[in-house]
């Protein structure tokens, strides 16, 4: 869409842009990250119904992850999502709060360990 002119600008996901960004050969395309849409966009393991222990192993695993701190040690080293941090650099940013509409019932909007948060 923007190599071919049709826009001026293409939203793209924190986790995203940097590593599209740097693995294309132009350098007429930047990260503009002063102008923010967020929004609640969880990710999801998904495991056969049939096997509730697997759901449960994973379960128990991600949140010792999570209060221990290791899950957010891992996304600050990893290469896929080492470049979004600091969040602390995009406080300045303007940041437009959105809704998500096609969210489950469910998702743990309130358990603040789980998002990442520009605040």
């Amino acid at each position: 869409m923007l190599q071919s002119g049709r826009c001026d600008y293409f939203p793209r996901g924190l986790n995203e842009v940097y590593a599209e960004v740097g693995n294309v050969q132009r350098h007429d395309l930047m990260a503009y990250d002063r102008l923010l849409l967020s929004y609640p966009f969880p990710m999801y393991f998904f495991v056969a119904q049939d096997n509730p222990q697997l759901l449960k192993r994973l379960e128990t695993g991600m949140n010792q992850l999570v209060d221990s701190g290791e899950l957010w040690r891992f996304m600050q080293q990893h290469e896929t999502t080492r470049q979004i941090f600091p969040l602390g650099r995009l406080r300045d940013s303007t940041i437009f709060h959105l809704t998500n509409p096609l969210l489950p019932d469910k998702t743990p909007l309130d358990d603040q360990r789980l998002w990442l948060r520009i605040e």
